[in-house]
């Protein structure tokens, strides 16, 4: 560089002496500029050498930075730390936290083998609920799942806020290790801090950043952070930002400090995602600047579920590999059939932490509700303070103590029949209870304690509430079996009040006084009391277990005052309608089907099956009069009702159906009752026309001398045509032959003379027909009369064929006649089309029945009949519709169609139309209008006469209803036999 400055210096000298000389003479020429000119280049000399000096300077000192910076740069890429600090973070956040609980198992799954995604919802912060247990909102709203709201390309505040235990710290720990997992997004570096290890240096020294807290945790994990690398991560936006906790900072004052420090990171590195979760009550005070607030929603169903089976099959698969699948979906199905059988702790289990807790209870101590007691006393634990130190936070009052005082605020509360108190009572009850612990701790920092921790909660501004009911309940049954003060149970055994309050008691306490108080005071209430208090008490005294059994029994005895079976049966009643399956905020569905011993109950006869099987095949408008019954006798209960659709449409409510082999049920809609049975499943009134035409047959094939005198008829009539004298005798033995039963409903010997009358002029063709005539006739078989046809036919065309009015020789090889005025059209095509076959050759009377149907319009026959009459077995498939009719509509939908056929057609009075109709309505006033047993004699006759008259009609809605009429016939009888089953039952809903 030397070298090359005295280069051009030289240059500059050679150039310049030559240069000089010539100047001279311009200089003197031109003296003023030439000064100026002298005046400027020395400057611009003097600026250069200033120059030069500061950028060495400058030089010198960005050497230094990027020699620092490359270094740097080198130390982070070959250190590998965005590896290793994935790696970590994945290892630290691997298990499920179970920090707290005290009923924990050998095994604690995976966090991504029972993980269950937490739904969010936007919410003001003074809208979501603190308590354990929080309700759903009246309107539900959509449901956002926080990593669909992360990695967008408008970075987000978000604050969660949740209830105590609702899954904020278990969602964060989640998206952590799924954002370490996969590196796709742009923001796919997380930051996760717990503000209760960090507060305290925040407040002390708000000029922290986030890389400083970062490097600090990340430390804790053995991750060593090369200089600048988390700063680096923030600048470029490449981070989601995970603050958990912030209601666990101490005070207000230190809350307020540190939300400001939040915004002020917020702004240092606002293209990253923030997210903070809290308690509702920590919020409030100070909320985040900026922040979309987002609630965190109930456990659905379906999630319940999910969790409960992955729980299981985690644990299971630790215990033993072999068989692990099947005892978990044994186990898992167990603790949830439980569950829904007990509401008052499936209700709980919309929160996570307890649903956690109730699992861990059910897998380690045995069977749930039965522990319901022990249950309750472990969340109270938890949450009061076990989770507290398991979390290092400070805790200035033991669990026992805090459970103490809140036992005798449950115990006031309840004395005063209520579940909330105005804030100056709440204090005023703690107050007397916190002195016997603390002279230094106040009543407000008691209830500020408790509700941070979600037992209380604020329902309403300066009115407070267990975050439960159960919860008041079981503390104040912990309050009296602590201090003794049983007798306010024992004076309150027909109060539903204290009902539950009650059976927390007895669970684990001597429950005889009790049940002995409640034998005295002999009410509905008080006797479902006892048998509830024996079923908790194991040790109850073998003499009252036996008085109560002779009470049960007295419900069945006959000599029974009516008074007192009407107190038993609300008790049976209550007792089997007692587990119920909760629906949304406040519908519940009873999860037992009614029993054949209750419907016994109700109707006062023999309970027909297995007593406690469930009961099948009622009428609707029994099941009106039934839900009638059972709110009279259950007055002082819940009001029963049908349940809709989308209540018995609910999974657990179809899981518990059909567990009791139920799948057809009672429902109430806006046009009435109507059976439900779920999709794919048989409808129970459902019947096919082929069911129908089978049991024509069968009552055809039952009845041969009324197929007999039908063809009889026929053969008479067309006798008529060509030998009066001879039908006239045939006439007399047609009356004086052997009739079955269902021949006068029929009307089969009615008019017989006016048809003759009415008869083409008599030919005088016959001397004398076969002397098989009469006997066949007398004989009154189908075969045989079918006989007399074939030889009558074959006997005109042979010896009078040329006698015969012209056409009428052609006619006579299938002859059809009209006998439709006498046994109308579908008797008519019947006997023509048996009497067709019998004279084309066939040795029997075949196509009878199928002709009935076809006439009738129960069976369509295809496009290509052949044969004679059209009808034949040569032809494409019948086709045959569906029909459905309730057997308790089956009365009325007589009394209508009759009386519509009336009107339309106006039957003179003695014509078979007439007697056809009178027929029918007696049937429909008669079995067919009760539940009582249809004999097959009365299902003939309205099923043959009901087709009948669809026959007489052209295709419409009144045929269709005369149809109909046959096949609901039809179906009930087959459901007498058994061959359709019986599958309507009454589940009975609240709410």
């Amino acid at each position: 560089m030397a070298r090359t400055m005295r280069r051009i210096g030289l240059w500059l000298l050679a150039a310049g002496i030559p240069a000089a000389g010539l100047g001279v003479g311009w200089s003197l020429s031109h003296p003023v500029l030439a000064g100026a000119l002298t005046a400027g280049y020395a400057t611009l000399v003097a600026a250069l050498r200033f120059t030069g000096d500061v950028a060495g300077k400058l030089r010198e000192r960005w050497r230094d930075r990027v020699v620092d910076g490359l270094d740097r740069l080198m130390l982070r890429w070959l250190s590998r730390f965005g590896r290793r600090y994935r790696a970590a973070m994945l290892a630290a956040m691997r298990f499920v936290d179970l920090k707290g609980l005290s009923v924990v198992g050998f095994y604690t799954p995976e966090l991504d083998e029972v993980f269950v995604d937490v739904s969010l919802e936007r919410r003001a912060p003074g809208q979501v609920s603190g308590g354990l247990v929080p309700s759903e909102p009246t309107v539900p709203a959509d449901r956002l799942w926080l990593g669909d709201l992360l990695n967008r390309r408008r970075p987000l505040i978000l604050a969660v806020i949740g209830a105590p235990g609702s899954g904020k710290t278990t969602l964060l720990r989640h998206t952590t290790r799924r954002l370490c997992g996969s590196r796709r997004g742009h923001r796919s570096v997380p930051l996760l801090l717990y503000l209760r290890d960090h507060a305290a240096a925040i407040v002390a020294d708000p000029t922290l950043t986030l890389p400083d807290l970062a490097r600090q945790q990340a430390g804790q994990y053995g991750a060593s952070e090369p200089p600048g690398w988390f700063e680096q991560c923030l600048r470029k936006g490449r981070c989601v930002v995970q603050l958990d906790g912030f209601d666990e900072v101490a005070t207000q004052a230190d809350r307020r400090a540190v939300a400001t420090w939040v915004e002020h990171q917020v702004v240092r590195y606002p293209r990253n995602d923030f997210v903070i979760t809290s308690r509702p009550h920590g919020y409030r005070d100070a909320p985040i600047s900026g922040a979309t607030v987002l609630r965190t929603r109930n456990f659905t169903d379906e999630q319940v579920t999910m969790f409960v089976r992955a729980w299981y099959l985690a644990v299971e698969r630790q215990a033993s590999a072999k068989g692990a699948r099947s005892r978990a979906a044994s186990r898992s199905a167990d603790l949830l059939d439980r569950l829904k059988r007990s509401p008052e702790l499936y209700t709980l289990t919309v929160n996570p932490l307890l649903l956690t807790m109730i699992a861990n209870v059910h897998r380690e101590r045995g069977a749930l509700p039965g522990s319901r007691v022990d249950l309750y006393g472990e969340i109270c634990q938890v949450v009061l303070g076990h989770r507290r130190t398991a979390l290092n936070l400070p805790n200035r009052l033991d669990a026992d103590a805090k459970k103490t005082i809140l036992g005798g605020l449950a115990f006031a509360m309840m004395g005063k029949r209520t579940s909330a108190l105005p804030a100056p009572d709440v204090l005023a009850e703690v107050r007397s209870q916190l002195r016997r612990f603390s002279d230094d701790l106040t009543p407000e920092w008691f209830l500020a304690d408790v509700v941070a921790n979600g037992m209380l909660i604020e329902r309403e501004p300066g009115t407070y509430a267990f975050a439960h009911l159960t919860l008041q309940e079981h503390l104040t049954a912990t309050h009296i079996r602590a201090t003794g003060a049983v007798d306010i149970l024992i004076g309150n055994v027909d109060d539903t009040w204290w009902r539950e309050t009650t059976l927390l008691y007895a669970a684990h306490s001597p429950a005889a006084p009790i049940v002995r108080a409640c034998l005295d005071n002999g009410g509905t209430a008080a006797l479902m009391l006892a048998f509830d208090c024996a079923e908790q008490d194991a040790q109850l005294e073998r003499d009252l277990r036996c008085h109560l059994d002779d009470v049960l029994d007295d419900a069945f005895a006959a000599d029974t005052d009516p008074d007192r079976r009407r107190v038993l049966a609300g008790v049976l009643v209550s007792r089997d309608l007692r587990q119920r399956i909760r629906i949304g905020d406040t519908a519940e569905v009873c999860g037992q089907p009614i029993s054949n011993q209750i419907y016994a109950l109700f109707g006062q006869v023999p309970a027909s099956g297995e007593p406690a099987q469930p009961a099948r095949g009622m009428w609707g408008r029994d099941v009106k009069k039934f839900v009638e019954w059972v709110n009279e006798v259950t007055s002082d209960g819940p009001t029963y009702r049908l349940p809709r659709r989308e209540e018995i449409e609910r999974p657990a409510v179809r899981e518990t159906l059909a567990k009791h082999g139920v799948d057809c049920v009672w429902l109430e809609t806006v046009e009435g009752l109507k059976p439900w049975t779920p999709v794919g499943t048989r409808m129970p009134h459902r019947i096919h026309g082929s069911d129908v035409e089978r049991l024509v047959r069968s009552d055809l094939a039952d009845s041969p001398q009324t197929v007999a005198r039908l063809l009889q008829l026929g053969v008479m009539v067309t006798i008529s045509y060509f030998d009066r004298d001879r039908a006239e005798r045939l006439q007399r033995d047609f009356r004086g032959s052997s009739r079955n039963s269902i021949d006068a409903p029929l009307g089969l010997d009615r008019d017989i003379s006016h048809r003759f009358a009415s008869g083409r002029r008599t030919l005088e063709i016959l001397d004398s027909l076969d002397d098989g005539i009469r006997a066949a006739f007398a004989n009154a078989e189908p075969e045989a009369v079918a006989g007399v046809g074939k030889r009558l036919y074959k006997a005109v065309r042979r010896e009078h064929k040329d006698n015969l009015p012209n056409g009428i020789a052609e006619r006579t090889s299938s002859v059809t006649v009209d006998l439709s005025p006498i046994m109308g059209r579908a008797l008519s095509a019947a006997v023509n089309a048996a009497l067709d076959h019998v004279s084309a050759g066939a040795e029997s009377p075949s196509g009878f029945a199928r002709a009935f149907m076809w006439k009738t319009g129960m069976l369509e026959l295809g496009s290509r009949p052949v044969g004679p009459g059209g009808i034949s077995g040569d032809r494409e498939p019948p086709r045959t519709e569906m029909y459905d009719l309730s057997p308790d509509s089956l009365a009325e939908r007589i009394r209508e169609s009759c009386a519509a056929f009336v009107e339309l057609r106006e039957p003179p009075a003695g014509s078979w139309l007439h007697h056809a109709i009178d027929g029918l309505r007696e049937a429909g006033q008669g079995t067919l209008s009760t539940p009582e047993r249809l004999t097959d004699t009365d299902a003939t006759t309205a099923r043959l006469l009901a087709l009948c008259l669809a026959s007489e009609l052209d295709d419409g809605k009144l045929r269709r209803a005369f149809q109909e009429i046959a096949a609901g016939v039809t179906l009930r009888q087959l459901r007498e036999r058994s061959e359709i089953p019986t599958k309507e039952t009454i589940v009975l809903a609240v709410g």
